[in-house]
């Protein structure tokens, strides 16, 4: 914008940035204060004392010195070897608050990062301490970077020809992200500082997920020294001290808690594992004990059924010939009274193990508990005459099962927030070594070992006594057979003469899906309780605490550590360019495009009112700004 004439109006500016006006202006300051000022500076200039002046943009509205010719020369401007930096003092204050918070930010971080979130004292989060320091960085950054915009709006036309629209551009990217956006897309190439500093704007917009984002707290597991956990192993299975006596043993001798695991795992339950834990997140890299391990055979396939005629309406019968001779039958017969028929569901035979009378070396090659054969017959529900019950006989499961006591070997045990992870064990059977009487006649225990012609390795003990009640209780609960509607049939004694005192869960075995299944849940139910017997040995767990730690992930911080370092590089630049350019530092102030009007324009059409009309008036117009230390205007071109 220029003035009417240059006598009349002598414009000065300081390095603060502040503007001193025409007197001719409607909105100039009183015009004794301009003469005033205008007088002072003028002497200054003609004394050849120019350290009054701030900086180098006070000169440059001086009138020409004269010579001792009297023609006018301008006054050489002896720029200082440091930058004027008066103007940007609030800028550059600005950039040393977003630095110290940025730093603060980070020193926050790399102290915090690691360790548990219950360590945190104050009663706000770290991530909203964080969000706090974060809005000062971006507050301090968004204002220098504004200034810093407002400025290259002045560069963008001196010496240049422009549209006077840019003015506008400028100024709202200065404004927000969207005029920040135009000013990106429109004029990258004609101001590469003022796209990069639109960057800044739109990239703000993420400043604050981005510091969000560099906190996660994720739950950790890490060792505690005070901690205690124990998963019992044993040897040695002597749950009573039983005083050895072949006369008083059997299935009532037998200890209840492996009665109760047999019982449970036949009616579909599972013994739980019992370990001790006080933070509920312990391992046991590998623990060793005692044990019962199962094995069963479908031999349904091998089975030769025979299913003879009828000699009696009443019953129909197949017989179940095994491999190695052993035979079982199925029957479907019809009580008296009775208008149904009666179908076997399950029927079972084991064999005798040993007595106490003699050596278990001299009976049984391997330490066996039991083995026995059972056959499942599946339900009838569409069975109405003699053919249909026939052929549902004819199509029995056939099963050969044994139990041996093994060794089992668990590899990393482990409870997670109190939930027991129990891996499948590796097991190897058991043989015989030696029979052992420690208290003279009072006790025998037998030695069991994984080799049976070598001594050497792990020996595990078991008390004869509960040994021969064992294999008794078995001998009986493999020996039932169960039909449906409760009739059940035995032996009438049991091979030592006394009545059978095993309840008979034929019903629940011939309703097993998976009878191997379930006898290996057997033998893992009896395992927990032979190895939590009195005579078991505590194993020393890896105790973990499972806490919320405070992760700190630093490549969220790229984008705010680049949009800082980029600002303050901006307010750099324009600092420099200062001390090399004659143009004001006026910024964002308004008054210049008051006080400096476009010289050789009016407008067209009388008052121009509202926004539209505005821009429809200054579409076609270009201008320049003067780089003429005399003569600072905008001129049309």
């Amino acid at each position: 914008m220029s003035h009417p004439s240059r006598s009349s109006t002598h414009p000065t500016s300081s390095c603060e940035g502040g503007q001193n006006s025409s007197t001719t202006n409607p909105f100039s300051r009183d015009e004794t204060h301009y003469e005033l000022d205008f007088q002072q500076r003028q002497e200054s200039s003609h004394t050849g004392d120019i350290g009054n002046t701030e900086c180098d943009c006070d000169r440059l509205l001086m009138l020409p010195t004269p010579d001792e010719h009297g023609h006018n020369v301008k006054l050489a401007v002896q720029r200082p070897w440091k930058p004027c930096i008066g103007p940007w003092l609030r800028e550059i204050g600005a950039c040393i608050l977003v630095i110290a918070s940025f730093a603060t930010t980070l020193a926050i971080l790399v102290i915090e990062d690691g360790k548990p979130l219950e360590q945190w004292s104050w009663r706000i989060g770290p991530t909203a301490v964080v969000a706090f320091i974060s809005a000062i960085t971006k507050s301090s950054l968004l204002f220098a970077v504004s200034e810093v915009i407002g400025q290259l709006k002045w560069h963008h036309y001196e010496g240049r020809t422009r549209p006077v629209t840019h003015l506008q551009t400028f100024d709202n990217a200065g404004r927000g992200p969207l005029g920040a956006i135009v000013l990106l897309w429109n004029y990258h190439l004609l101001s590469p500082r003022g796209a990069l500093t639109a960057i800044v704007v739109v990239a703000s917009l993420f400043l604050d997920p981005f510091m969000q984002l560099v906190f996660a707290f994720p739950p950790q597991s890490r060792l505690d020294a005070s901690g205690t956990g124990t998963f019992q192993t044993t040897q040695v299975y002597d749950p009573m001290g039983n005083i050895y006596d072949p006369h008083h043993y059997g299935p009532l001798s037998l200890d209840s808690k492996l009665q109760y695991a047999i019982m449970a795992a036949a009616g579909g339950q599972t013994t739980p594992t019992e370990l001790s834990c006080s933070t509920g997140n312990c391992t046991w890299p590998s623990v060793t004990t005692l044990g019962v391990c199962s094995s069963c055979t479908n031999v349904t396939l091998r089975l030769n059924t025979t299913c003879p005629q009828p000699t009696s309406a009443d019953l129909l019968q197949c017989e179940y010939a095994f491999p190695y001779g052993l035979s079982l039958q199925g029957v479907a017969f019809t009580p008296r009274g009775s208008n149904s028929r009666h179908l076997t569901r399950w029927n079972s035979t084991a064999n005798s193990v040993v007595t106490p009378f003699e050596s278990l070396t001299k009976w049984i090659p391997i330490a066996l508990l039991t083995d026995f054969n059972a056959i499942q017959i599946p339900t009838a529900p569409d069975a109405h005459n003699d053919q249909d019950y026939l052929n549902i006989l004819g199509r029995p499961i056939g099963w050969q099962c044994t139990f041996t006591f093994c060794e089992k070997v668990y590899e990393n045990v482990t409870t997670v927030n109190g939930a027991v992870t129990l891996p499948t064990p590796t097991e190897e059977i058991l043989y015989p070594r030696a029979n052992i009487t420690p208290f003279g006649d009072m006790q025998m225990f037998y030695v069991l070992g994984k080799d049976p012609n070598s001594s050497s390795g792990t020996n595990y003990t078991i008390n004869s006594m509960d040994y021969f009640s064992l294999t008794q209780y078995f001998l009986e609960f493999f020996s039932y057979s169960y039909i449906a509607d409760g009739v059940s049939g035995i032996d009438d004694t049991s091979w030592y003469g006394d009545y059978f005192v095993v309840p008979n869960l034929g019903f629940e075995l011939g309703d097993a899906p998976d009878l191997g299944k379930t006898m290996q849940s057997m033998a893992a139910g009896m395992t927990e309780v032979i190895r939590n017997s009195r005579n078991g040995t505590a194993n020393t767990a890896q105790v973990f605490q499972t806490k919320v730690y405070i992760e700190v992930r630093w490549g969220w911080l790229a984008l705010p550590l680049t949009v800082m370092v980029i600002s303050v590089l901006l307010v750099a630049s324009m600092v420099i360019q200062r001390n090399r350019s004659n143009l004001p530092v006026w910024k964002n102030s308004m008054l210049a495009v008051l006080l400096y009007s476009v010289a050789g324009w009016r407008p067209t059409t009388g008052v121009l009112k509202g926004p539209s009309a505005l821009k429809n008036e200054a579409q076609g117009i270009l201008v320049t700004l003067s780089r003429d230390q005399e003569e600072l205007e905008f001129a049309r071109k």
